[in-house]
């Protein structure tokens, strides 16, 4: 009888626990490498297996005489299950804060983008006016020079972002966040050579969508270390 009402049983909680234990921890961290809702729902769904193994244990445990260490047992899971639900729950809002961030770096970078070739456009219809007169002037050709120096700074910003998201490589994206300062400089020679106020203006917008995309790729990395640690 002990065999068939309570050891038996305990076995079988106990097999069904663990399964779907590993499955809510394989699905979960899944939702944590990827942020894809479809493993947080499925996680979700095992979880709640797992508390309806726990509350089958309670009742074998109430009703048993011989399953002594049962209730111990019970007692620490539940426990564990609740730190985990938290910790689910912290990596659902972790999870959309770098969605956020992930959408404010794409405006960022095609404001910066957007600002630099438009600046880029109107150096060179001047240095083509300035051409067809017979001399081009030497500081264009330095503008010209140095806003391409901004949209490559920029594009070299974005693939290394790309990279350590693909390689999950934080040094990498470190090392994207030190190339603004590269960005600043050659901002604040270009702005000294810069006198037109429609000019100044493409400028402006440069300077505001790198400092979102910079703002943007800051909150990232916090979520997505925080992420990690969670």
């Amino acid at each position: 009888r002990k065999l068939s009402d309570e050891y038996v049983p305990e076995v079988k909680i106990a097999n069904e626990l663990e399964r779907n234990s590993l499955l809510t921890m394989y699905n979960m961290r899944g939702y944590g490498l990827t942020g894809n809702e479809s493993f947080l729902s499925t996680g979700k769904d095992f979880l709640t297996e797992v508390k309806g193994s726990i509350r089958d244990a309670k009742d074998l445990s109430d009703r048993s005489t011989s399953l002594k260490a049962l209730q111990a047992a019970i007692d620490e899971t539940e426990t564990a299950v609740k730190n985990y639900e938290a910790l689910v729950d912290q990596t659902k809002k972790v999870n959309e804060v770098i969605n956020t961030a992930l959408v404010n770096m794409d405006d960022g970078a095609n404001q910066y983008m957007k600002g630099c070739y438009v600046y880029l456009q109107n150096q060179t219809d001047a240095a083509n006016r300035e051409a067809a007169s017979g001399s081009v002037d030497r500081e264009r050709l330095r503008k010209i020079e140095l806003i391409n120096n901004i949209i490559d700074a920029g594009n070299s910003i974005r693939i290394d972002n790309f990279k350590s998201q693909a390689q999950r490589n934080p040094e990498v994206f470190r090392q994207a966040l030190k190339s603004f300062d590269e960005v600043d400089t050659y901002l604040n020679e270009i702005r000294a050579l810069t006198r037109l106020d429609i000019d100044n203006q493409q400028l402006n917008v440069v300077k505001q969508g790198a400092d979102a995309y910079h703002q943007a790729m800051d909150n990232y990395l916090t979520a997505w270390l925080h992420r990690e640690d969670l």
